[in-house]
């Protein structure tokens, strides 16, 4: 019997969907996604002042900080410029992130799966493979979330973003770029929640990160946000 590899983090793909059914309900903006995305996620993280610990723990605006540059940084292209991966780390980013383009979308499972084994043999120490297998955690429940829903005839993600038949092979053909782009949205979450709280508790980290990648997607769904090309 092969053994596949065991996501750690698989435990937290509840809160990515928590996170964006939040983003759900065709916000007028996205300042109000993004208070609807706390509000309902606002149990996943500790609060500042109800740990015993004197490591900094989230805020409620530390959270919101952490989501909004990380969507700045998807729509500035900041992945592609900013140094905080290593070569190796760098590679299976790009695999995600330019592959699952170039596959069927019927294939993405597959293509995760395969990541994450490569990740797991990879060589890279276990906080090295923590970016990477969050990415593909919430990769694998971004498909599962929108597979599905981009078939239906207008399904629980009230419009926008989909659209009724016979016009709903659009919504189809994007869920690559949906599920790509909740993987970016990890990453990027990954960055700032280290950039902003260097010494929160690890579970803290990883929550905000998941929760940034939903509003990563829920900015590009309701939104239709598309990177800005970097001049180089």
């Amino acid at each position: 019997m092969i053994q596949t590899t065991i996501n750690p983090y698989a435990g937290y793909s509840t809160l990515w969907q928590t996170g964006i059914n939040a983003c759900g309900g065709a916000p007028a903006n996205v300042l109000t996604m993004n208070n609807n995305l706390e509000t309902a996620t606002a149990g996943s993280y500790i609060a500042v002042g109800t740990t015993t610990s004197d490591v900094l723990a989230l805020s409620a605006p530390g959270l919101k900080d952490i989501i909004a540059n990380s969507q700045n940084g998807f729509v500035n292209s900041d992945l592609k410029s900013i140094n905080a991966f290593s070569g190796v780390q760098s590679d299976f980013v790009d695999y995600l992130l330019n592959g699952i383009k170039n596959i069927p979308i019927e294939s993405i499972p597959d293509l995760i799966s395969d990541t994450e084994d490569n990740i797991s043999k990879s060589g890279l120490s276990s906080e090295e493979q923590c970016p990477l297998l969050l990415a593909t955690m919430v990769g694998a429940a971004a498909y599962t979330f929108w597979q599905p829903l981009s078939l239906a005839p207008g399904g629980s993600f009230p419009a926008p973003p989909l659209s009724p038949p016979p016009t709903n092979f659009i919504n189809w053909e994007n869920v690559a770029y949906w599920v790509a782009s909740a993987m970016e949205g990890a990453l990027l979450g990954y960055i700032n929640s280290k950039a902003i709280y260097p010494n929160a508790p690890t579970g803290n980290l990883i929550a905000a990160m998941v929760i940034a990648s939903a509003g990563v997607n829920g900015g590009v769904v309701n939104f239709k946000w598309i990177p800005r090309i970097q001049n180089k």
